[in-house]
Order: structure tokens, then sequence, then C-alpha cells
């Protein structure tokens, strides 16, 4: 088997016709979000890359709902919450990937560890 560690997808799904529609960030690194990653960052930066993140796959800088579906430790701290205290964000840990979920949230943030054999 091979394990791919460190796997961290931000995407967004927008069922609208908008330019944005579509767009994904890939980083392949969780610690950036993560309490530990905001404080080792400086604040304001890891908060500006959240946010910008949240901006660019939203195409708005508030009320937009955000669903984060992750138990990984780079989307489920508190800090993260805070950063993107502007949008509606839900998370709900890792749960059931559906379509009829998916269209109910402007972007999803996924994050985690895969196992392929």
């Amino acid at each position: 088997m091979l394990r791919t560690t460190s796997l961290f997808a931000a995407c967004a799904l927008s069922w609208a016709s908008s330019a944005l529609a579509g767009s994904l960030i890939v980083n392949n690194d969780e610690w950036p979000l993560t309490n530990t990653g905001f404080a080792s960052a400086g604040g304001t930066n890891a908060a500006t890359f959240a946010q910008n993140a949240a901006l660019f796959l939203t195409g708005v800088s508030s009320g937009a709902s955000i669903w984060l579906d992750s138990d990984n430790m780079g989307l489920n701290q508190s800090i993260l919450q805070t950063a993107l205290g502007a949008y509606t964000v839900t998370d709900t840990g890792f749960s059931t990937f559906t379509l009829a979920t998916l269209q109910t949230y402007s972007a999803v943030f996924l994050g985690g560890d895969v196992l392929t054999s």
C-alpha cells in the first residue's frame, strides 16, 4: 500500500454560473491552518491566507457557506474557525460526501490522509 500523507485540498463547488465555479486550491501541508501554524506564521499571516482562500473559492468576502469536511488537524482547530468568522462555517469532521450535501455549500475544504493500494 502506498500511503500519501498531508493531503489538503480546498475546492469550491458552485452551481450558479460564476467565473470562480470549479476553482481548486491544493496545499500539501496541513500545518498552516492549525492553531500551531497560526502561532508560527503570525496570526495575521495565517488568517489572511485562510480568508483569501475563502474569498477566492466563494467569490464573496462574507456570508457564503463553507463546509469543513475533515477530521484532519489542519481544518478542525479553533483559530481557523475564528479567521473564517465572516462566513457560515459548518465543521462536520469527516462525513458522508454526497452531491446533495455539496450543493448546499459555496465552498468545501477537504483534508486528510489517503490510503491507496
